[in-house]
Protein backbone atom coordinates (compact mmCIF):
# COMPACT_ATOMS: atom_id res chain seq x y z
CA UNK A 1 0.00 0.00 0.00
CA UNK A 2 3.17 2.41 0.64
CA UNK A 3 4.55 1.71 -2.12
CA UNK A 4 8.85 0.22 -2.10
CA UNK A 5 10.51 3.50 -1.26
CA UNK A 6 7.81 4.74 1.60
CA UNK A 7 8.56 1.08 3.00
CA UNK A 8 12.22 1.07 2.91
CA UNK A 9 12.20 4.92 4.27
CA UNK A 10 9.86 3.75 7.21
CA UNK A 11 11.84 0.07 7.68
CA UNK A 12 15.08 2.77 8.08
CA UNK A 13 13.32 5.07 10.31
CA UNK A 14 12.02 2.40 12.76
CA UNK A 15 15.61 1.37 13.07
CA UNK A 16 16.67 5.18 14.01
CA UNK A 17 18.21 6.32 10.84
CA UNK A 18 17.62 10.11 10.34
CA UNK A 19 14.84 10.48 7.83
CA UNK A 20 12.87 13.80 7.06
CA UNK A 21 9.55 13.55 8.70
CA UNK A 22 6.55 13.04 6.42
CA UNK A 23 3.51 11.02 5.62
CA UNK A 24 2.14 8.43 3.00
CA UNK A 25 -0.37 8.67 0.10
CA UNK A 26 -1.47 4.79 -0.35
CA UNK A 27 -2.12 3.08 -3.38
CA UNK A 28 -5.41 3.01 -2.37
CA UNK A 29 -6.08 6.12 -2.89
CA UNK A 30 -4.61 6.18 -6.40
CA UNK A 31 -6.97 3.19 -7.16
CA UNK A 32 -9.92 4.70 -5.78
CA UNK A 33 -8.90 8.17 -7.73
CA UNK A 34 -8.48 6.06 -11.25
CA UNK A 35 -11.66 4.43 -10.95
CA UNK A 36 -13.94 7.56 -9.95
CA UNK A 37 -12.14 9.07 -12.60
CA UNK A 38 -14.11 6.82 -15.44
CA UNK A 39 -10.38 5.50 -16.20
CA UNK A 40 -10.19 2.45 -14.30
CA UNK A 41 -8.78 0.80 -17.78
CA UNK A 42 -5.52 2.10 -16.55
CA UNK A 43 -5.54 -0.21 -13.60
CA UNK A 44 -6.20 -3.58 -15.78
CA UNK A 45 -3.12 -2.50 -18.16
CA UNK A 46 -5.10 -0.46 -21.18
CA UNK A 47 -2.94 2.12 -23.27
CA UNK A 48 -2.76 5.10 -21.31
CA UNK A 49 -4.36 7.35 -23.80
CA UNK A 50 -4.57 10.97 -23.63
CA UNK A 51 -8.23 11.08 -23.10
CA UNK A 52 -7.64 8.60 -20.19
CA UNK A 53 -4.88 10.71 -18.65
CA UNK A 54 -6.93 13.49 -18.87
CA UNK A 55 -9.46 12.35 -17.06
CA UNK A 56 -7.55 11.81 -14.64
CA UNK A 57 -5.47 14.90 -14.55
CA UNK A 58 -8.53 17.09 -14.32
CA UNK A 59 -10.89 14.71 -11.38
CA UNK A 60 -10.82 16.74 -8.34
CA UNK A 61 -9.60 14.65 -5.28
CA UNK A 62 -12.70 12.68 -3.41
CA UNK A 63 -13.82 15.15 -0.08
CA UNK A 64 -12.44 12.24 2.11
CA UNK A 65 -9.32 11.85 0.53
CA UNK A 66 -8.81 15.50 0.25
CA UNK A 67 -9.95 16.03 4.16
CA UNK A 68 -7.37 13.43 5.12
CA UNK A 69 -4.38 14.44 3.00
CA UNK A 70 -5.03 18.20 4.43
CA UNK A 71 -4.68 16.99 8.30
CA UNK A 72 -1.45 15.09 7.56
CA UNK A 73 0.11 18.49 6.13
CA UNK A 74 -1.47 20.00 8.79
CA UNK A 75 0.16 17.98 11.72
CA UNK A 76 3.47 17.68 9.63
CA UNK A 77 3.90 21.43 8.72
CA UNK A 78 2.84 22.40 12.49
CA UNK A 79 0.55 25.32 11.13
CA UNK A 80 2.90 27.13 9.32
CA UNK A 81 1.74 28.84 6.03
CA UNK A 82 5.34 29.17 4.32
CA UNK A 83 6.27 25.39 5.32
CA UNK A 84 7.48 23.78 1.80
CA UNK A 85 7.81 20.03 1.14
CA UNK A 86 8.86 17.54 -1.16
CA UNK A 87 6.39 15.22 -2.78
CA UNK A 88 7.93 11.74 -4.07
CA UNK A 89 7.23 8.81 -5.61
CA UNK A 90 6.73 5.14 -4.52
CA UNK A 91 5.18 2.91 -6.93
CA UNK A 92 4.64 -0.47 -5.47
CA UNK A 93 7.57 -2.30 -7.46
CA UNK A 94 9.69 0.76 -7.15
CA UNK A 95 13.25 0.59 -5.39
CA UNK A 96 13.32 -3.67 -5.81
CA UNK A 97 16.44 -5.52 -5.62
CA UNK A 98 16.22 -5.84 -9.39
CA UNK A 99 14.03 -3.02 -11.14
CA UNK A 100 14.75 0.41 -9.31
CA UNK A 101 12.68 2.96 -11.51
CA UNK A 102 15.57 5.59 -10.67
CA UNK A 103 14.69 8.49 -12.47
CA UNK A 104 11.30 7.23 -14.14
CA UNK A 105 8.73 8.68 -11.98
CA UNK A 106 8.01 12.55 -10.71
CA UNK A 107 9.80 14.24 -7.83
CA UNK A 108 8.60 17.78 -6.91
CA UNK A 109 10.42 20.12 -4.38
CA UNK A 110 9.70 23.46 -2.69
CA UNK A 111 5.62 22.57 -2.79
CA UNK A 112 3.18 24.56 -0.48
CA UNK A 113 -0.05 23.25 0.39
CA UNK A 114 -1.79 24.90 -2.38
CA UNK A 115 -0.20 22.86 -4.66
CA UNK A 116 -0.43 19.70 -2.82
CA UNK A 117 -2.67 17.92 -4.21
CA UNK A 118 -1.84 18.51 -8.13
CA UNK A 119 1.53 17.21 -7.57
CA UNK A 120 0.03 14.08 -6.18
CA UNK A 121 -1.54 14.00 -9.36
CA UNK A 122 1.12 14.42 -11.51
CA UNK A 123 2.93 11.38 -9.15
CA UNK A 124 0.15 9.22 -9.96
CA UNK A 125 0.08 10.05 -13.99
CA UNK A 126 3.86 9.71 -13.95
CA UNK A 127 3.50 5.74 -13.85
CA UNK A 128 2.08 5.81 -16.82
CA UNK A 129 4.91 7.94 -19.32
CA UNK A 130 6.46 6.46 -21.98
CA UNK A 131 10.14 6.32 -20.16
CA UNK A 132 8.15 4.39 -17.21
CA UNK A 133 6.31 1.97 -19.17
CA UNK A 134 9.34 0.77 -21.52
CA UNK A 135 11.39 0.60 -18.26
CA UNK A 136 8.72 -1.96 -17.07
CA UNK A 137 8.62 -4.02 -19.93
CA UNK A 138 12.39 -4.01 -19.81
CA UNK A 139 12.34 -4.65 -16.38
CA UNK A 140 9.36 -7.91 -17.34
CA UNK A 141 7.02 -6.29 -15.04
CA UNK A 142 3.76 -6.69 -17.29
CA UNK A 143 1.06 -5.95 -14.40
CA UNK A 144 -0.67 -2.31 -14.35
CA UNK A 145 1.44 0.11 -11.94
CA UNK A 146 0.14 1.06 -8.36
CA UNK A 147 1.43 4.31 -7.29
CA UNK A 148 2.05 5.57 -3.68
CA UNK A 149 3.20 8.93 -2.98
CA UNK A 150 5.37 10.29 -0.07
CA UNK A 151 4.68 13.96 1.23
CA UNK A 152 8.21 14.64 3.16
CA UNK A 153 9.92 17.99 4.96
CA UNK A 154 11.62 20.05 2.36
CA UNK A 155 15.50 19.89 3.55
CA UNK A 156 17.03 23.16 3.15
CA UNK A 157 20.17 20.81 1.83
CA UNK A 158 23.60 22.51 2.40
CA UNK A 159 25.36 19.23 0.50
CA UNK A 160 23.44 16.37 -0.78
CA UNK A 161 24.83 12.74 -2.33
CA UNK A 162 24.53 9.10 -3.51
CA UNK A 163 26.50 6.83 -2.28
CA UNK A 164 27.13 3.19 -3.85
CA UNK A 165 28.49 0.84 -1.06
CA UNK A 166 29.98 -1.48 -3.55
CA UNK A 167 31.87 0.50 -6.63
CA UNK A 168 29.20 -0.14 -9.75
CA UNK A 169 31.67 0.15 -12.00
CA UNK A 170 33.84 -2.78 -10.78
CA UNK A 171 36.92 -0.68 -10.56
CA UNK A 172 37.76 -0.70 -6.97
CA UNK A 173 37.46 -4.00 -4.91
CA UNK A 174 36.59 -3.49 -1.27
CA UNK A 175 35.40 -0.02 -2.14
CA UNK A 176 32.65 2.29 -2.01
CA UNK A 177 32.16 5.02 -4.11
CA UNK A 178 30.50 8.62 -2.68
CA UNK A 179 29.62 11.45 -4.85
CA UNK A 180 28.98 15.09 -3.31
CA UNK A 181 27.56 18.52 -4.69
CA UNK A 182 26.31 21.80 -3.40
CA UNK A 183 22.75 22.48 -2.60
CA UNK A 184 19.98 19.54 -3.33
CA UNK A 185 21.07 16.42 -5.58
CA UNK A 186 18.72 16.15 -8.30
CA UNK A 187 21.39 17.78 -10.30
CA UNK A 188 23.73 15.32 -9.56
CA UNK A 189 21.42 12.18 -9.76
CA UNK A 190 20.46 13.08 -13.72
CA UNK A 191 24.13 14.09 -14.32
CA UNK A 192 23.58 17.76 -14.72
CA UNK A 193 26.34 18.81 -12.63
CA UNK A 194 29.94 17.40 -12.24
CA UNK A 195 29.99 16.41 -8.48
CA UNK A 196 32.92 15.76 -6.41
CA UNK A 197 33.87 12.08 -6.28
CA UNK A 198 35.27 9.65 -3.08
CA UNK A 199 36.70 6.36 -3.78
CA UNK A 200 36.51 4.95 0.55
CA UNK A 201 37.20 1.53 1.91
CA UNK A 202 34.78 -0.52 3.06
CA UNK A 203 36.37 -1.58 6.12
CA UNK A 204 38.53 1.31 7.47
CA UNK A 205 36.04 3.98 5.88
CA UNK A 206 39.31 6.06 4.89
CA UNK A 207 39.68 7.43 1.18
CA UNK A 208 41.88 5.72 -1.05
CA UNK A 209 41.05 8.94 -3.44
CA UNK A 210 39.15 11.79 -4.64
CA UNK A 211 38.27 13.99 -7.74
CA UNK A 212 37.10 16.81 -7.19
CA UNK A 213 34.34 18.26 -9.52
CA UNK A 214 33.87 21.32 -11.11
CA UNK A 215 30.47 21.64 -9.55
CA UNK A 216 30.04 24.98 -11.61
CA UNK A 217 26.11 25.07 -11.11
CA UNK A 218 23.78 23.50 -8.67
CA UNK A 219 19.70 23.58 -8.20
CA UNK A 220 18.12 26.48 -8.17
CA UNK A 221 16.75 27.32 -4.41
CA UNK A 222 13.58 28.23 -2.17
CA UNK A 223 10.29 29.12 -4.18
CA UNK A 224 12.30 30.42 -7.40
CA UNK A 225 11.64 27.22 -9.24
CA UNK A 226 9.68 25.02 -7.70
CA UNK A 227 10.13 21.80 -10.03
CA UNK A 228 14.31 21.59 -9.17
CA UNK A 229 14.94 21.69 -12.85
CA UNK A 230 16.24 24.94 -13.03
CA UNK A 231 20.41 25.59 -12.14
CA UNK A 232 21.73 28.73 -10.85
CA UNK A 233 25.67 29.58 -10.65
CA UNK A 234 27.67 28.44 -7.99
CA UNK A 235 29.84 31.15 -6.65
CA UNK A 236 33.62 30.68 -8.27
CA UNK A 237 35.14 30.30 -4.49
CA UNK A 238 33.23 27.01 -3.84
CA UNK A 239 33.43 25.44 -7.11
CA UNK A 240 37.04 23.62 -6.54
CA UNK A 241 36.05 23.48 -3.04
CA UNK A 242 35.80 19.91 -1.84
CA UNK A 243 32.04 19.23 -0.86
CA UNK A 244 32.83 16.79 2.14
CA UNK A 245 35.86 17.59 4.54
CA UNK A 246 37.54 13.95 5.48
CA UNK A 247 35.16 13.83 9.04
CA UNK A 248 32.40 14.40 6.83
CA UNK A 249 32.95 11.45 4.32
CA UNK A 250 33.22 8.89 7.18
CA UNK A 251 30.41 9.94 8.52
CA UNK A 252 28.65 9.54 4.97
CA UNK A 253 30.33 6.34 4.54
CA UNK A 254 29.17 4.89 7.90
CA UNK A 255 25.95 6.10 7.29
CA UNK A 256 25.88 4.06 4.15
CA UNK A 257 27.31 0.71 4.97
CA UNK A 258 24.78 0.86 8.16
CA UNK A 259 22.38 0.83 5.04
CA UNK A 260 23.93 -2.35 3.77
CA UNK A 261 23.83 -3.83 7.00
CA UNK A 262 19.88 -3.15 7.69
CA UNK A 263 18.97 -4.69 4.00
CA UNK A 264 21.63 -7.57 3.75
CA UNK A 265 22.69 -5.98 0.23
CA UNK A 266 24.84 -3.34 -1.76
CA UNK A 267 23.12 -0.20 -1.49
CA UNK A 268 22.48 2.99 -3.39
CA UNK A 269 22.34 5.85 -0.98
CA UNK A 270 20.78 9.41 -1.07
CA UNK A 271 21.55 11.74 2.02
CA UNK A 272 21.78 15.31 2.31
CA UNK A 273 23.73 17.63 4.93
CA UNK A 274 21.98 20.60 6.69
CA UNK A 275 24.96 22.12 8.92
CA UNK A 276 26.10 19.55 10.73
CA UNK A 277 23.13 16.94 10.71
CA UNK A 278 23.07 14.03 7.92
CA UNK A 279 19.97 12.78 6.74
CA UNK A 280 19.04 9.96 4.99
CA UNK A 281 16.65 10.08 1.79
CA UNK A 282 16.34 6.80 0.38
CA UNK A 283 18.20 3.33 0.45
CA UNK A 284 17.65 1.40 -2.43
CA UNK A 285 19.81 -1.95 -3.66
CA UNK A 286 22.23 -1.67 -6.27
CA UNK A 287 20.57 -3.67 -8.94
CA UNK A 288 23.57 -3.76 -11.25
CA UNK A 289 27.26 -3.82 -10.83
CA UNK A 290 29.91 -4.35 -13.23
CA UNK A 291 32.71 -7.09 -12.53
CA UNK A 292 36.51 -5.35 -13.06
CA UNK A 293 37.96 -5.20 -16.56
CA UNK A 294 39.51 -7.33 -18.09
CA UNK A 295 43.33 -7.06 -20.31
CA UNK A 296 43.44 -3.96 -22.31
CA UNK A 297 45.99 -4.66 -24.83
CA UNK A 298 43.91 -4.11 -28.32
CA UNK A 299 41.11 -2.98 -26.39
CA UNK A 300 41.68 0.68 -27.77
CA UNK A 301 43.84 0.63 -31.22
CA UNK A 302 40.87 0.32 -33.40
CA UNK A 303 39.44 3.87 -31.90
CA UNK A 304 42.70 5.65 -33.10
CA UNK A 305 42.07 6.78 -36.58
CA UNK A 306 38.95 7.79 -35.41
CA UNK A 307 39.44 9.63 -32.59
CA UNK A 308 42.19 11.37 -34.26
CA UNK A 309 39.70 12.70 -36.92
CA UNK A 310 36.81 13.63 -34.67
CA UNK A 311 36.32 17.44 -33.92
CA UNK A 312 34.98 16.71 -30.63
CA UNK A 313 35.39 14.04 -28.05
CA UNK A 314 33.20 10.72 -28.24
CA UNK A 315 29.98 10.54 -26.01
CA UNK A 316 29.32 7.24 -24.35
CA UNK A 317 27.21 6.70 -26.61
CA UNK A 318 29.13 7.20 -29.42
CA UNK A 319 31.91 4.73 -28.19
CA UNK A 320 28.67 2.06 -27.54
CA UNK A 321 27.18 2.35 -30.85
CA UNK A 322 30.73 2.29 -32.63
CA UNK A 323 31.54 -0.58 -30.39
CA UNK A 324 28.46 -2.06 -31.79
CA UNK A 325 29.26 -1.89 -35.37
CA UNK A 326 32.48 -2.62 -35.12
CA UNK A 327 32.41 -6.39 -35.27
CA UNK A 328 30.03 -6.54 -38.45
CA UNK A 329 31.99 -3.96 -40.34
CA UNK A 330 35.19 -6.02 -39.86
CA UNK A 331 33.39 -9.42 -40.58
CA UNK A 332 32.00 -7.53 -43.69
CA UNK A 333 35.26 -6.01 -45.03
CA UNK A 334 36.74 -9.72 -44.56
CA UNK A 335 34.05 -10.98 -46.66
CA UNK A 336 34.50 -8.91 -49.12
CA UNK A 337 38.02 -8.70 -49.57
CA UNK A 338 38.12 -5.27 -48.48
CA UNK A 339 41.93 -3.95 -47.17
Amino acid sequence: MAGGKAVRLGELLAQGFDVPAGFVVTTDAFVSHLMEAGASGLLDGDYPTPELLSRVSNHQLNAELARSIRSSFTQLSGGDSQFICAVRSSAADEDGTWASFAGQHATYYYTREDDLETRIVNCWLSAFTLEARTYRRQMGLFSAPRMAVIVQYMLPADVSGVTFTRDPTGQHDGCMVIESCWGLGAALVDGRVSPDAYVVSRDELTVRSRRIGSKRSKVTEALLDRSGSRLEAVPRHLQRQPTLEPNDVARVAELSMRCEEAFGTAQDVEWAMVGERLYLLQSRPVTRVATAPGPVEGRWIAFKPVLENSDEPFTPLSIDLFRRLLTPLVSFHRWAHIP
